[in-house]
């Protein structure tokens, strides 16, 4: 260690010049402004364990104190201590952790850690505390303002498999992949707010110091392709025609160049003998670095920059074609946005590792199969991105995750956009939300904010109450601020802004308040500059967008014309405030634009204003921003008519459907059930709001008697005044000759941020004529709801319902139910589900039970299943929630139709067991074609048992008990199949076959008998 220590000390003399080349433009920054410098020298041998690999290294730490004060302690973060038992991560509340499979891996050991100090030996200190993925150390000597200390260090960590941002797995034929980061202890950053030892339990990502690495790994000799972080320095390893393609493909800029293909190699016949790799980067704020066993290599040069696709044999299809393109596309794009990229190489790795960025290096989740979808390339552009901020931008992630992920998003909208068009875009045509990527992230902040569980961007990553409310403020919300930025600023005037704060910050460590100050000093000059002040104060902006979760509404109340006079009131119907444009419609179908400052909202208060203006001749038709840059919670008052924008479509849409963002949608529907046929017109705002349906049913009678007309009325809103999570629902149904009005309401509860568990209470009052001989039934419900998730996927429910007949004393009686649900996930995609259901029912006289509440074996009542079924238009979460499973009924399928008795006491019990696939056994499902029609429909085998009886506690079980078994086909692999591949939208469409194939007790005496039961219900 003696000579290690020496061999560092020869270093310090290039930490001055290489401290001042990462600051190229300190004299524009805020004084006083300082950042620290490191240097790190890394040496690490993989140890090949095929199930628990290890990285066994040591390294040296040259650290530049450029700060004013004097340190007398440092901390370093052992990252993949994440991955130990107990740690805080996985112990954190607010922690999602269904994609990490264990939490026993071994973490980073230290094995030898020592300091150089300035005069004497080596300390091998003994003054090392380790808090879980944070080590402390004291320093015996501190160092001073400009004084430098080198530290060293051994260790040797377990790399975490199919993990959180360093992973690795196998692929393909058995081939491997390493994409490796976090893997070397780093010290924390120091800065103007001191040392930042922040934990690191996996939502939150970095912050780290700028500096230079020197890195050489010992590998097998089986990883044919290796990169990382800056550039190869031993090129001389590669093989020729590798070095040759390079050259050719640098010889010929903007040219594809396939410099390697090792898909073909054999995994038996691969060397596990070491070959060392050395690397160099510079002006890097950390080092990470991929190995792989069989990578396809592409490559394009541009502008001084190779841009590098790796990728598996299974993705040749998309990523030969897209990989290289997409990579260029959004280096050339972006540097010509935000500012130059600045780094040799761009390296893009197809791993198992979803999306995550490294300097010069983004690892890519496997996108196998081209599909329909962006959702691939998305992510490319988004990882690729991520070289602005916060790589080459050095921003706080883990306490301002908004100024690197949501800044990012925007970016990354404008280069799909400039790929595949403003409205081409989707990455995922097929589904629920299917437009444009920009008015997709809209959506996305705009449920969680109807939800009331939004949280202010400028939240520390960590301490977001779940990673969905994380994800929605930092990415989605933010994406739309920043649009809002553009619109209050000026399109020149923010693209200036945006190559100001590169200028000022690249390789720099900003804060919140040094991207409000670049923003505040740009000139707007161009166009209308009546929308904010010229230059100055924009406080109000990024208070109220960031640091708070207040709406903005603006409505356009009415509109008076006077000749060629118009008069506009306007109304601020939430907290927010924004300049806004109002475009008017003149009598020949000219356009002009009008601004109202912000100011106007902003100094005074105001909640409404009017506002008059003349023209030319007399507007028609005025609306706020038709351009819709402003994030409203309701664009549907937004015009100067009287009725709301629509949407209207009058074909089932089975191949996709857009609902706007500022119209209200109406769409049609197909209705069927047995012998009754119908169609149904839907309307909705943004899937949530003043949901509306309107149809007509058809019966078909048997016996040639005449058709049964019937319709259905039904309206769903959101009582947000209250809470929102208060439904209401108004259902009014006439069909086969029967009659159902009725009234839910429904509040949901749940911890901050809508984390599990839930608590559901739901009210109603129904009123039915299901039998024509029977008097009208009277039903007041009362129903209870908890559920809770845990261990990725599986979840526990209890629901309750109390049920009460009124009014007529032949239909007046109690009823209470009771069900809970467990719904375990075995791993290897297989699941257990298990339901326990009990009930009773008395009538409250002597009169007998109304037949139509009774329960029965294998379904609900017949009034609840008369409700279910036609009142069903707005989907089964709705359904579930203001119907809970306890008013399901005993649900023994395999007695249905003529073996469904009915009964007042019921029980029963259901096991499950699924799996994704059909074939869910050896190795052919494994395969490219076969496999995937395996996988169009899951697996299932099932028990059920109970009875339903007139007596209670009065009889033998045996004398009522009956059971079925059977297998069952679960279509969510179609759905997903043909929504990715042919775009058609089956996701909305509940389809499971079930064949309970043994009867304990069938009435036609055949207890083994082929039996099918198709359950397929579309929902709006």
């Amino acid at each position: 260690m003696r000579l290690l220590a020496l061999f560092l000390c020869f270093f310090f003399s290039l930490l001055r010049p290489l401290s001042a080349q990462l600051l190229p433009l300190a004299a524009t920054l805020p004084n006083p402004y300082f950042q620290q410098h490191v240097y790190y020298m890394l040496d690490a041998t993989l140890l090949d364990d095929p199930i628990k690999p290890r990285l066994e290294g040591q390294g040296s730490l040259f650290y530049h104190n450029n700060s004013p004060d004097t340190l007398s302690e440092v901390y370093f973060h052992l990252y993949w201590n994440l991955f130990k038992k107990g740690s805080y991560g996985e112990r954190a509340p607010n922690r999602e952790h269904s994609e990490d499979d264990t939490y026993d891996l071994e973490g980073i050991t230290l094995k030898h850690f020592a300091q150089q100090l300035s005069t004497g030996p080596e300390d091998n200190t003994s003054d090392v505390q380790i808090d879980n993925t944070i080590m402390h150390l004291r320093l015996k000597q501190p160092i001073p303002p400009g004084g430098e200390r080198a530290f060293s260090f051994e260790w040797i960590g377990q790399l975490p498999n199919y993990g959180i941002r360093s992973t690795w797995g196998y692929h393909d034929d058995g081939d491997r992949n390493f994409a490796t980061a976090q893997w070397y202890p780093q010290i924390c950053v120091y800065d103007q707010h001191g040392w930042h030892p922040d934990q690191y339990i996996g939502m939150g990502e970095f912050y780290t110091d700028y500096g230079m690495y020197d890195v050489t790994l010992h590998l097998p000799r089986s990883f044919s392709t290796v990169v990382s972080t800056g550039y190869q320095t031993n090129q001389e390893i590669l093989p020729q025609i590798e070095l040759e393609q390079l050259a050719f493909a640098r010889a010929h800029p903007d040219s594809i160049v396939r410099i390697a293909d090792h898909s073909e190699a054999s995994s038996e016949s691969r060397e596990k003998t070491l070959q060392t790799w050395k690397f160099h980067a510079d002006s890097v704020r950390d080092f990470a670095w991929c190995a792989d066993d069989a990578y396809i290599w592409d490559a394009v040069y541009t502008n001084g920059t190779m841009h590098h696709a790796l990728y598996w044999e299974n993705s040749r299809r998309l990523w030969s074609r897209e990989g290289a393109k997409i990579a260029k596309h959004t280096v050339q794009f972006d540097s010509k946005l935000a500012g130059q990229y600045l780094y040799p190489n761009l390296f893009m790795c197809e791993t198992y590792e979803g999306g995550m960025e490294y300097p010069g290096l983004v690892f890519i989740g496997p996108y196998q199969g081209e599909g329909r979808d962006h959702d691939a390339q998305n992510t490319m552009m988004h990882e690729i991105g991520h070289q602005w901020y916060p790589m080459m931008i050095g921003t706080n992630e883990t306490d301002y995750g908004y100024m690197d992920e949501g800044l990012n998003t925007f970016i990354t909208t404008l280069a799909q956009e400039a790929y595949y068009g403003r409205y081409n875009n989707s990455y995922d045509p097929g589904g629920q939300y299917n437009d444009d990527e920009r008015t997709s992230n809209y959506r996305w902040a705009w449920e969680v904010d109807a939800s009331g569980n939004s949280e202010p961007a400028e939240t520390k990553a960590d301490l977001f109450l779940n990673y969905h409310t994380y994800a929605a403020a930092t990415y989605g919300m933010t994406n739309n601020i920043f649009f809002m930025l553009r619109y209050t600023m000026g399109d020149s005037a923010f693209g200036h802004f945006l190559h100001a704060y590169y200028d000022r910050w690249h390789f720099g460590h900003p804060y919140p308040d040094d991207l409000r100050i670049v923003a505040e000093e740009i000139d707007r000059k161009e166009g209308d500059t009546a929308r904010v002040r010229a230059r100055g104060d924009l406080r109000w902006f990024f208070d109220e967008w960031f640091r708070k979760t207040w709406k903005l509404d603006y409505a356009l109340s009415s509109m008076k014309v006077n000749g060629n006079t118009a008069t506009v009131t306007i109304k601020r119907l939430e907290r927010a405030v924004m300049p806004l444009d109002i475009v008017f419609t003149l009598a020949d179908g000219t356009k002009e634009q009008r601004w109202i400052a912000v100011d106007d909202w902003l100094r005074t208060a105001a909640v409404e204003r009017r506002y008059t203006y003349t023209f030319s001749q007399p507007a028609v038709f005025a609306e706020i921003n038709p351009g819709k840059e402003l994030y409203e919670t309701n664009r549907l008052n937004n015009t100067s008519s009287w009725l709301p924008p629509m949407q209207v479509s009058l074909v089932p849409k089975i191949t996709g459907d857009i609902k706007p963002i500022d119209a209200y949608a109406i769409r049609s529907s197909p209705f069927y059930e047995g012998r009754t046929v119908g169609w149904t017109l839907l309307g909705s705002y943004l899937e949530r709001n003043d949901r509306l349906a309107l149809g007509f049913r058809l019966t078909i009678p048997g016996g040639g008697e005449k058709l049964i007309p019937g319709g259905v009325l039904q309206y769903h809103t959101v009582l947000d005044g209250i809470s929102p999570n208060t439904d209401a629902d108004l259902a009014i149904v006439r069909a086969m000759n029967r009659s159902f009005a009725g009234i839910q309401f429904a509040q949901i509860f749940s911890a901050p941020g809508g984390a599990p568990p839930t608590h559901v209470i739901n009210v109603g009052y129904d009123w039915s004529q299901y039998f024509s001989d029977a008097p009208p039934l009277n039903r007041l419900e009362l129903g209870y709801t908890f559920q809770t998730f845990f261990e990725g996927f599986s979840y526990y429910s209890l629901a309750v319902d109390a049920e009460a007949g009124l009014g007529d004393p032949r239909t007046t009686y109690t009823k209470l139910s009771l069900s809970t649900d467990l719904r375990l996930d075995l791993g290897a995609e297989w699941n257990a589900f298990i339901r326990l259901f009990g009930g009773s029912a008395q009538p409250s006289s002597s009169a007998n039970f109304p037949l139509e509440a009774q329960y029965r074996f294998a379904s609900p009542s017949y009034v609840q299943e008369f409700a279910d079924i036609f009142t069903s238009n707005f989907g089964s979460q709705l359904r579930g929630k203001i119907r809970n499973a306890a008013a399901s009924g005993p649900l023994v399928r395999g007695y249905q139709l003529d073996q469904n008795l009915n009964g007042r006491v019921a029980g029963s019990a259901t096991i499950e067991l699924g799996n994704t696939s059909f074939f869910p056994f050896g190795v052919l499902r494994q395969l490219p074609v076969i496999g995937t029609l395996f996988r169009l429909a899951g697996l299932t085998i099932f028990g059920d048992g109970g009875f339903v009886t007139d007596r209670f506690c009065t009889c033998r079980l045996n004398d009522v008990l009956a059971y079925d078994m059977g297998v069952g086909l679960r279509l969510n692999g179609a759905q997903d199949y043909f929504n990715r591949v042919l775009g058609v939208d089956l996701r909305r469409t509940e389809i499971q076959l079930d064949f309970p194939l043994y009867l304990s007790a069938p009435l036609d005496g055949m207890k083994w008998k082929f039996r099918s039961e198709l359950y397929l219900r579309q929902n709006f």
